[in-house]
């Protein structure tokens, strides 16, 4: 007897964003990098990406501190968390 240990995909599970995402095929490491090359290349698949602006409010939401998301670099995105949390503090 074989035992099934995987989990079954579920055909009424809600679309998430990450389903449309231009890197849902691309190698995670490549958005993970310390070198500035595989970066820039992994930035370029950002741009044309149908949830672009999801990817990175969900790093700005989840503190994601680390990676290329939405197309920013991790500086970039630090310094957009400032500002949102600057913005929070002014009001």
């Amino acid at each position: 007897m074989t035992h099934y240990i995987g989990s079954v995909p579920d055909p009424e599970r809600a679309r998430h964003w990450r389903d449309e995402a231009a890197c849902r095929d691309a190698n995670p490491d490549d958005f993970f990098s310390e070198n500035t090359h595989i970066v820039n290349e992994a930035r370029k698949v950002c741009i044309s990406c149908p949830v672009r602006q999801q990817c990175a409010a969900y790093a700005l939401e989840h503190g994601e501190w680390w990676g290329t998301w939405g197309g920013m670099t991790q500086t970039q995105l630090r310094t957009h968390r400032g500002r949102r949390r600057a913005g929070r503090h002014a009001a």
